[in-house]
C-alpha cells in the first residue's frame, strides 16, 4: 500500500518546493525593504519641509552670486 504523497516525487513536489522558497524569499525581501522605505519617506518629508521653509527667508539685497 503506497501513500499518495509518494506517487510521483519529481512531478509536482519540486514545483511546490520552488514556490515555497520563492514566497519565503519575497517575504524576506519585503521585511528587509520596509525600513528602507520608511527611511526614504522620512528623507523625502524632511527635504520637502526644508524646501518649504527655506524660501520664506527674504532674498539678500545683493542677490546670490
Amino acid at each position: 500500500m503506497t501513500s499518495p504523497l509518494r506517487r510521483s516525487p519529481g512531478a509536482g513536489g519540486s514545483a511546490g518546493h520552488t514556490l515555497a522558497i520563492g514566497a519565503l524569499a519575497i517575504r524576506t525581501l519585503t521585511i528587509l525593504a520596509l525600513p528602507v522605505r520608511t527611511l526614504a519617506i522620512r528623507a523625502l518629508a524632511a527635504r520637502a519641509l526644508a524646501a518649504r521653509t527655506l524660501p520664506i527667508a527674504p532674498p539678500s539685497p545683493g542677490g546670490s552670486p
